[in-house]
This record gives structure tokens, C-alpha cells and sequence, in this order.
């Protein structure tokens, strides 16, 4: 997705440098009669864009409709609820995900809409759910504006046209109609203890930080700053969507990663210790998309897979321009987590060329007598290839997604195992892998990942228990199904309050959408539940369903925070209190009226 940024950042330099004589400029910036050009440049553009770029009448609106149906915002509301909470359960389980908060001009694909947080706070008394927008940079212009301006993934497929357009969003950037900060803020969430509010994350571009009320409502402060340093939302200032915390001690690990330059930005953060944010520059041969990584108590762990930008696909009609290329190979990186030169990682060869979105954990097999990794294991969710992603939802379904384990020997710089770790049939595909989070970088025996039933070509019908220890035919001990005509989404694991409770004593959360067909006008009208299952025994019978009052579209990724957590932090529910305490990391919004 940031590569829409990179090319946007090409024309506004060669924009820049044939105007930069011009001595009008200033004028075009401070005055109204600037205002009133940039508003006669703006239509002329959106005029030439809408003549260019089919309308979104005249395509399929697959990713607008039914469970990807943008919705409104609900202030909290009170749900009913079937069963019984879990006391390990009370707390706010908020999840991330794209809403479109303008009318979709052009086309539109499911990573383009604004964030929106979906979030229920689940207490003794009772449960509140509601839904807010992450008002980014992003979201503010466009609110002002009225309508969609900012080039989307969506406008990639049609070669010239989609070239034009994002010369004319450069323009719009240059010229101030718009801002150049151009993160969505809607992949995923991170709760950060120290400012007591929550992390927005895109990486496209800059994390922004929320409050949280008391009844579970979310409110934006600003772009996050860690350590002093603000991620500007430009495409070199990029944050992973899927940062780590060591449990043993909340260090924070990040990357980012640019289409601008082939390197990977190591961060490590210890925001509670007033220690300086510590980038690493990790030299790679070319740029790639890294969503995801791992950690073990020593090491952070990447994956440099051949998913590339093809600027010869990008002046093509017809196909996003991302493209997986096998003959470039597939190796994994690991660098320790105290390295003070990003030159100290090291390479390993994969035999076959792959693709991982997200990896569900990595941990230090063995040691050597000084403490130092032997042998690393990994275990991720692997793509046998990578189809174009305009073919989500196709049939048959071309997508392969096994749970595999990659073993690394440290010493002699081989991968020592390469395979599939639970045999899930040809039937699954598995993603959004996780394990009990007290054991982030640890040895974990069980492992949880939702599926994809390949026959239905549904989205994610339910989700399946691995124990890991288990030769791959066995190891698959639990599954439990939604039900017919209901898709999920990335679950969480709580665990359990008991200190001695065994590692899968806990309780998996899930948003589910079951569809039912209105026979009067065809339209499909999904009903969205939150729902709690335990992880010990796996029952396909929720121990608690809290209906919603409104659909929850499908999204990506979430977080649950403890009730205590939120209780020992008493910024929560005082919006101004949680603007003053997070003003050490929070760069506020400001004014975006023009």
C-alpha cells in the first residue's frame, strides 16, 4: 500500500523543481486568492480523474457490500449478552479495520478505507459496544474537502489513468490542497501502558494515538512520537502494523520499510526508561512488502519475500502492480535485539520462494554455555504462492496457506527444518496465527489460527488448536466452526487469571457476521455478534455471545486490555487527562480547516 506514497513523492519532486522559480508560490499558499486557485485546481483535476478512472457505478462492488459494508459511528451502546463473561474476559476488546468515510468516486479495494475501531467494553455490570473513525491527517482533509482525494490501491489498475492520478494527487500535496501524511491508521491496534492509550497502526505511514473512555468509547489524539521522534506519515517514516513486546520487560520492536529506498528501519523502544528511540538501518537487496515479524528472548526475526512493486505491471489496465516474483527467492534475517549496527544480521536461504503475511511466533530452541541461540524456530503462516490480490473471493480459491516451521542452526547458517506443522488438508487455509501472548518470543506448545474453508470460499468459517509438540498429522487437537453462513475474523487469546494456570487456560474473542437473505429486496443483512470461547476444552459452543447492535464489518486486527490494566491507569475515561499524560509520545492533530 505505501508504494502509492512513493510514486506520489517521484512527481511531487519533478513538480517541485519546474516550479521552484515560479515567485508566486507564496502566494498560492497564504492568500485567498490562493484558496480560490487551489479550488479551481482541484475541480480541474477531479474533472480530468473522473473522465480518466471508471465511477465505482460502473464496477462490481464487492468490497462495499454485505460484511464490508461501511457503516456509521455508534456512540456506546448497551448489548445484550447470552451466557456469561469470563472475569479474565472484562476489559475492552477493540478491533481495527477500513470503513469508507467518503463515497467511493473510482474503484476501491478492501485495504483502502479510513480506520475505523470497533471496540466493547465488557464489565460485571453489563457490556458497551461501539465504533469510531481514526481522524488521521488523512480523513481530516478529505472530511473538509467532502470527498475522496487521496489516491487509494484501488486506482492502481488502470495504467495511464492511474498514473495521471497520482500526478494529480501530487499536485493537490504541492500546491496545499491537501496534506501529504497519507496513513490510514485502520490494520491493527497496540495498547501502550505508558500513555495509557491505544496505538493505531498502518504501514503506510504514521501510528496515531487514542483515549479510551470509560464506557469504551475512542477518541483520536494525535501521531504517536516514541522516544522524541514523531513518524511524520511520509513514506520513510513508516511503522510496521505488528510491533512486538517483550513480556519480560515491555521493551517495544517496530520495523518500517520504504519502496524509496531498499532498507528496513529497526526500532527498539523503551519509552518508560526516557531512553532515545534506537533505529537500526537493515540493508536488504530490494524492496519488499514486510508486513509482519517475530521475536525471541534474543533476536527479532524477518522475512524477505519476493512480493514486489513491477512498474511495468503499473502501466498496465487490468492488474495491480504488486507482484510475486519466485525467480528473487525467498530467506529469513535475524538480527539481535541489543545490535547497535543493523549490518549484524544474518541471512538464511530458503529452498523454495514464499509468502508470509503473519508469523504466529519464533523462540531460541537452544543455547549455547554463554546463553547465546543455536538453533531458532518460527512457525507462520505460509503462502504456497501469492495470486494477485484483486483475486480475493475468486473461484476456485487460488490461494495455499499452510501453518509452517522454518528451524534455523546459527552455527552453520543452514535452515534445518522446512515444513508443515499441522496438517490442516488441502480443504483449510490457515491465517492469523497467535499463541497465549505471556509467551511473545517464548516456546509455546499450542497455537491458534483461523480458517479459510476452501470449498465454501468463504472469508474465515472458523478457527483450529495446534499442539505444536505433535507430529503434523496429529497435531490439529481442537476445531470449532462458526456455523453456516457466518465468517469470522483475527481472534484473541486471554488468558486465564489464574498465575498457575496452564498455558491454554484461556478464552478465544471474535467478531462473527452471520448473513441472512432478505427476500424482499435481495440485500443481505448481516447480524454481528462478539464471541467467547474457551480454549482448554475447544467446544464449538461459546461460553458468552454479546449481540451488536449493528453490523461490524470484516476487518483486520485487534487487542484485548485488561480490565485491570485500564483500572490502574485513571487517565481512562478523562479525555483532557489523557491528552496531558500522553503528551510525551502524542504529536496533537491540530487544525485541519483550511
Amino acid at each position: 500500500v505505501f508504494y502509492i506514497t512513493e510514486l506520489t513523492m517521484v512527481a511531487k519532486m519533478a513538480l517541485m523543481i519546474s516550479l521552484s522559480q515560479l515567485s508566486i508560490m507564496p502566494v498560492w499558499r497564504a492568500t485567498a486568492f490562493g484558496l480560490g486557485l487551489r479550488t479551481v485546481l482541484h475541480k480541474g483535476l477531479k474533472a480530468v480523474e473522473d473522465q480518466l478512472l471508471p465511477s465505482a457505478e460502473s464496477l462490481p462492488k464487492t468490497n462495499l457490500e454485505g460484511i464490508f459494508r461501511p457503516v456509521e459511528e455508534t456512540d456506546p451502546v448497551l448489548c445484550e449478552v447470552e451466557g456469561t463473561i469470563p472475569p479474565s474476559c472484562y476489559g475492552l476488546y477493540a478491533r481495527n479495520g477500513p470503513n469508507a468515510a467518503q463515497k467511493v468516486l473510482h474503484d476501491y479495494f478492501i485495504f483502502d478505507g479510513d480506520g475505523m475501531v470497533h471496540s466493547v467494553m465488557m464489565t460485571e455490570d453489563g457490556c458497551k459496544y461501539s465504533a469510531h473513525y481514526i481522524k488521521t491527517h488523512r480523513y481530516q482533509d478529505e472530511q473538509v474537502i467532502g470527498e475522496a482525494v487521496h489516491a487509494k490501491v484501488g486506482d492502481l489498475k488502470y495504467g495511464p489513468a492511474s498514473l495521471f492520478h497520482l500526478t494529480a494527487t501530487a499536485v493537490r500535496e504541492f500546491f496545499g490542497v491537501i496534506g501529504s501524511c497519507a496513513s490510514l491508521a485502520n490494520t491493527s491496534l497496540l495498547w501502550h501502558k505508558d500513555s495509557g492509550s491505544l496505538i493505531a497502526m498502518h504501514e503506510q505511514g504514521a501510528p496515531y494515538a487514542l483515549s479510551v473512555s470509560r464506557d469504551g468509547a475512542i477518541d483520536t489524539l494525535g501521531r504517536t512520537q516514541f522516544g522524541g521522534r514523531e513518524f511524520s506519515g511520509s513514506s520513510r517514516e513508516t511503522f510496521t502494523a505488528h510491533p512486538k513486546i517483550d513480556p519480560s520487560d515491555d521493551v517495544l520492536y517496530a520495523f518500517g520499510y520504504s519502496f524509496f529506498e531498499p532498507a528496513l528501519k529497526f526500532y527498539r523502544i523503551r519509552h518508560s526508561r526516557q531512553e532515545k528511540l534506537k533505529v537500526l538501518k537493515i540493508p536488504v537487496e530490494r524492496s519488499v512488502m514486510m508486513h509482519d515479524f517475530a521475536i525471541t528472548e534474543t533476536h527479532a526475526v524477518f522475512l524477505d519475500n519476493p512480493l514486489v512493486f513491477d512498474l511495468e505491471k503499473a502501466s498496465q489496465v487490468g492488474e495491480l502492480p504488486f507482484q510475486f516474483e519466485p525467480k528473487y527467492g525467498s530467506r529469513i534475517g535475524v538480527i539481535p535485539l541489543n545490535a547497535e549496527n543493523g549490518e549484524e544480521i544474518k541471512w538464511f536461504e530458503l529452498p523454495q520462494a514464499t509468502y508470509v503475511f503473519h508469523m504466529m511466533n519464533a523462540w531460541n530452541e537452544a543455547m549455547d554455555e554463554q546463553g547465546n541461540p543455536t538453533k531458532i524456530g518460527i512457525v507462520v503462516a505460509q503462502y504456497d504462492d501469492m495470486p494477485p490480490f484483486d483475486k480475493l473471493g475468486a473461484e476456485p480459491n487460488p490461494f495455499r496457506v499452510r501453518l509452517w516451521k522454518y528451524g534455523l542452526d546459527m552455527e552453520s547458517g543452514q535452515v534445518y527444518f522446512n515444513g508443515e506443522i499441522a496438517d490442516i488438508s488441502d480443504r483449510y487455509n490457515a491465517e492469523f496465527p497467535i499463541v497465549n501472548p505471556k509467551l511473545t518470543g517464548r516456546k509455546s506448545r499450542y497455537g491458534y489460527f483461523t480458517v479459510n474453508d476452501r470449498e465454501r470460499n468463504d472469508l474465515l468459517t472458523g478457527f483450529f488448536k495446534a499442539d505444536l509438540e505433535k507430529k503434523s498429522e496429529d497435531a490439529v487437537i481442537g476445531r470449532v466452526f462458526y456455523g453456516d453462513h457466518t465468517n469470522g475474523g483475527e481472534g484473541q487469546f486471554i488468558p486465564s487469571l489464574n498465575p498457575d494456570a496452564s498455558e491454554d487456560d484461556g478464552h478465544f474473542i471474535v467478531f462473527t457476521n452471520t448473513v441472512d437473505v432478505l427476500v424482499e429486496d435481495g440485500d443481505e443483512n448481516p447480524k454481528s455478534e462478539l464471541r467467547i470461547y474457551e480454549t482448554k476444552t475447544m467446544s464449538s459452543k461459546p461460553v458468552a455471545v454479546i449481540k451488536i447492535p449493528s453490523l461490524v464489518p470484516f476487518g483486520f486486527h485487534g487487542v484485548f486490555v485488561p480490565e485491570k490494566s485500564l483500572k490502574e491507569d485513571d487517565r481512562t475515561g478523562n479525555l483532557e487527562a489523557a491528552r496531558y499524560s500522553a503528551s510525551m509520545i502524542v504529536k496533537e492533530s491540530g487544525n485541519f480547516k483550511r
